[in-house]
């Protein structure tokens, strides 16, 4: 559902509050965290703009 709100380029907060209105049952943040983390690192298919604090997400186009 995370990767499914991110359109273009999303904001932390914009990303959790977003998530938290659309989900029944939302995962506790440390969850979506994690999940962000394997979304960029591991599989390469969202992308952090900035270096050290990540602020923004973004879809990585290929």
């Amino acid at each position: 559902m995370l990767y499914n709100i991110v359109e273009g380029a999303i904001g932390v907060t914009e990303l959790h509050a977003t998530y938290e209105e659309r989900a029944s049952k939302p995962k506790p943040a440390r969850t979506r965290r994690r999940y962000l983390s394997t979304l960029v690192e591991k599989y390469g298919i969202l992308e952090t703009p900035q270096l050290g604090t990540v602020s923004r997400f973004r879809i990585q186009r290929r």
